[in-house]
């Protein structure tokens, strides 16, 4: 209210703030460095400029950009605060080692996969460990192919040779994270046999069909 009897109001609104990582929980390797990524929310109320920390600095190490390295097994607690005050935490987890886990039908590691037929494969690793990037090789590309679905990945024989009834083409999946990897033999069977009856040579939308491998007339 001023002296003259003159009063106004106005509304004071106080935004909650915080700082949001990307990931919320990271796992490393003992000797691993990763980039964390923090931002403030809402956007408007960052000023840019953020103060790194860690809650224990020989588990894990930060710099001011958010590269951490994982010096000891162990957990601590990396934290931003801005300069107006505003923070944030996300939990990182050092472990000394990790396995990888492949998940897939019984009846194909017992017996196989027909020619271009594909099944689903699982990859896990065990510790919650998720490592940043990973390498597939197979021994043979022309026979299998690997594609990401989700969170699994499918694998489809495209080995258009020759098999013998009775018989089967080996084939191995190997799945690399950095130094350790682990693999997968999958035996390639001949196709299904498909019963085909005709008069005539047929056609496919007009082309003459190709016989494959295992088709009976």
């Amino acid at each position: 209210t001023a002296s003259n009897g003159v009063y106004g109001e106005c509304e004071v609104i106080v935004a909650d703030a915080w700082v949001e990582f990307e990931k919320p929980k990271v796992t490393l390797l003992v000797g691993e460095m990763r980039t964390l990524t923090a931002s403030v929310m809402p956007e408007e109320l960052g000023d840019g400029q953020m103060t790194w920390s860690s809650s224990n600095q020989s588990v894990v190490s930060v710099d001011q950009n958010g590269n951490v390295k994982g010096l000891a097994a162990g957990d601590v607690e990396i934290k931003v605060v801005t300069s107006n005050g505003i923070e944030g935490s996300c939990s990182v987890v050092v472990i000394n080692d990790y396995n990888i886990l492949f998940t897939l039908n019984e009846e194909i590691t017992s017996n196989g996969v027909h020619q271009f037929e594909s099944f689903e494969l699982g990859v896990g690793y065990t510790n919650e460990y998720v490592p940043e990037k990973v390498e597939w090789e197979i021994s043979d590309p022309s026979a299998l192919k690997i594609t990401e679905k989700e969170d699994k990945f499918v694998v489809e024989a495209i080995y258009e040779g020759m098999i013998a009834k009775n018989s089967s083409y080996p084939v191995t999946l190997t799945h690399r994270v950095g130094q350790k990897e682990t693999s997968l033999t999958v035996n390639i069977l001949p196709a299904v046999p498909r019963q085909i009856v005709m008069t005539a040579v047929p056609e496919v939308d007009g082309v003459p069909y190709k016989m494959m491998h295992g088709d009976t007339f």
